[in-house]
């Protein structure tokens, strides 16, 4: 069976957009601790990866806080910096896609979430200036 090339391209693009729009998303935006404070431009589409160091064994861990309607989090993940040490800190890495245009603090805050806002150890923010 034979198939032209544009016939491939548009295949490739139908896999490409079922997996979740490869194609179709923007940046990825790289942040760390460091960044804290920061401001940051990017546009609709792209999204902000937040690695922050936590140790989930202590029962604090990182979470959006306040309104998340502007953001949408697509993930979060923690990785252990020694695999094999058990309670281990590590890393927790939040993948996050903002949903509108304008300027929005996004806010995070390490806690108990059990224990309410007394819990809170950390805060972490940021200024995102997103465009179209």
């Amino acid at each position: 069976m034979r198939t032209s090339l544009p016939g491939i391209i548009v295949g490739l693009l139908a896999v490409m957009l079922a997996a979740g729009g490869a194609c179709a998303t923007g940046q990825e935006h790289r942040l760390v601790a460091s960044d804290q404070g920061r401001t940051v431009e990017v546009a609709l589409g792209d999204t902000l990866l937040l690695s922050l160091p936590e140790n989930p064994t202590t029962g604090h861990v990182w979470a959006v806080d306040g309104d998340t309607s502007p953001v949408t989090v697509l993930a979060s993940e923690f990785s252990r910096s020694h695999t094999d040490r058990m309670g281990a800190s590590g890393v927790r890495t939040l993948r996050v896609k903002p949903t509108q245009t304008g300027t929005l603090q996004l806010r995070l805050k390490r806690w108990r979430s059990w224990e309410g806002n007394p819990s809170v150890v950390e805060r972490f923010e940021l200024t995102v200036q997103v465009r179209n």
